[in-house]
């Protein structure tokens, strides 16, 4: 996934990427296998899974969206089982099952834990419904838990090193001042299924797994003698960087300005931020080569140079 591209003054260009799906480690693989895992291929089946461990992010989501579904067809059973005898029921119990609509994880176990000393034929039941479903949300809850917390490591890992590689091989990074995903949707306007902004709402998983923000903190952090320079947002990807004529918001990652010039959108963003560096500063040789180590090759990819189209 790209999170961001990279232009210098001497024509380089990158695109910074963040990995979606990668083969996990050794050490991930080893943390799920130790959750307790004797009903696994049971669970699978419940759950409706394709694959033994959330390893990538899209597992994890796949896992928890197959979790949600499961305690809906929980409650479903649970309504079912009930629906003859709701008034023989206990009070606190009758009043959480007539809610059962809005009632989530917490209030499921809260039913449960109502039947745990229960003697009687149709809280036994309940009970063992509920417990099936207890012990098969707790291990999917684990695991989710587990690749969630190392893939957003290793991510903050890599931002880390991104921040740094910028930092040692660029004498000045230009950035969007005060840039933030979050504000573009919320005040984005709800006018058409084919607006950028439509575009961004749907793609909001992957900007909450990319968090950005994460990022701009370790930039920040090596920020020194104005090191960073603030540009603005304002129509940066809109704006043709040839005429400085405004086009038009797509979906699309190309845009087109109205005298025809097509362009990446980012790399135009790129260009027009350009235009703020000071024409005083002092840059350094070695910078015209930037050299990507081994660790960052698949993530801080060299790119060609990007040419404007002219459509006829």
């Amino acid at each position: 996934m790209r999170i961001g591209y990279l232009v210098d003054t001497s024509g380089n260009q990158f695109e910074l990427r963040l990995p979606i799906i990668e083969k996990p480690s050794r050490k991930l693989l080893n943390a799920l296998k130790s959750v307790n895992n004797a009903r696994r291929r049971q669970n699978l089946v419940e759950l409706s899974l394709e694959t033994f461990f959330p390893v990538t992010i899209i597992d994890v989501w796949n896992w928890k969206s197959k979790n949600d579904l499961f305690l809906e067809e929980t409650k479903a059973k649970l309504l079912t089982l009930v629906k003859d005898d709701i008034e023989s029921l206990p009070e606190e119990m009758r009043a959480a099952i007539k809610n059962l609509a809005k009632i989530r994880r917490t209030g499921l176990l809260k039913i449960w834990k109502l039947t745990i000393d229960a003697k009687d034929g149709k809280l036994i039941e309940i009970r063992r419904l509920l417990e099936d479903w207890k012990d098969i949300d707790l291990e999917t809850l684990k695991k989710i838990k587990i690749s969630s917390t190392h893939l957003i490591n290793k991510r903050n890992k890599l931002y880390e090193n991104m921040a740094l590689w910028l930092k040692i091989n660029f004498s000045y990074l230009i950035w969007e001042k005060d840039f933030s995903l979050k504000q573009i949707v919320e005040s984005a306007p709800k006018i058409s299924m084919n607006s950028t902004d439509v575009a961004i709402k749907i793609a909001a998983k992957y900007r909450f797994f990319a968090s950005l923000h994460f990022l701009r903190q370790k930039l920040k952090q090596l920020d020194s003698n104005g090191w960073l320079i603030g540009g603005t947002m304002s129509y940066s990807t809109l704006r043709c960087y040839i005429c400085n004529l405004i086009g038009k918001q797509t979906p699309q990652l190309h845009i087109v300005c109205p005298n025809g010039h097509k362009c990446d959108q980012d790399f135009q963003a790129c260009k027009n931020l350009l235009s703020y560096l000071p024409e005083d500063l002092v840059f350094n040789k070695s910078e015209s080569k930037p050299d990507i180590p081994a660790h960052l090759t698949k993530y801080i990819i060299k790119c060609s140079q990007i040419q404007p189209v002219m459509l006829e």
